[in-house]
């Protein structure tokens, strides 16, 4: 739809341009630094509408260019993001199955579920629940 307006506005300034042209068929003589040429007028306005029209899709396509660099740049940094994000997604899943895991440890630890290297349990030592004494060996504790 923007193309086909576009196309209509670019279509009725040419029709403008052409008919002042044709209706000043003067010869007139142009100078541009050491250059002077004699031509009709209507040549003067229709290679002044060109150069104009030139320069516009010139500057129009340049903008078009960076247009797509930068929309390529920020493409390559969606990806860049999103791999990221993924890395950071597995980190975060695998610290949480380590942290359930340690705090599953520490349960066990805490309840007195765990028992010794001697094959006593935890709780036949003398110490409040919850709090983890390591069994007691040596010369003195038979």
């Amino acid at each position: 739809m923007r193309f086909t307006l576009t196309l209509i506005v670019f279509l009725l300034a040419a029709v403008a341009i052409a008919l002042f042209a044709t209706q000043n068929p003067l010869e007139v003589s142009v100078r541009f630094i050491q250059w002077e040429v004699q031509t009709s007028l209507t040549l003067v306005i229709v290679a002044a509408a060109a150069a104009g029209g030139l320069l516009i899709g010139v500057i129009n396509l340049y903008g078009h260019l960076l247009s797509k660099l930068r929309h390529r740049e920020a493409t390559n940094r969606i990806r860049r993001l999103e791999m990221e994000h993924d890395e950071v997604t597995l980190d975060n899943e695998r610290l949480r199955l380590e942290l359930e895991t340690l705090e599953e440890s520490l349960k066990q630890l805490t309840s007195g579920d765990v028992t010794s290297s001697e094959g006593e349990r935890e709780s036949d030592h003398s110490s409040s629940p919850g709090e983890y004494l390591p069994p007691m060996t040596g010369p003195y504790h038979a």
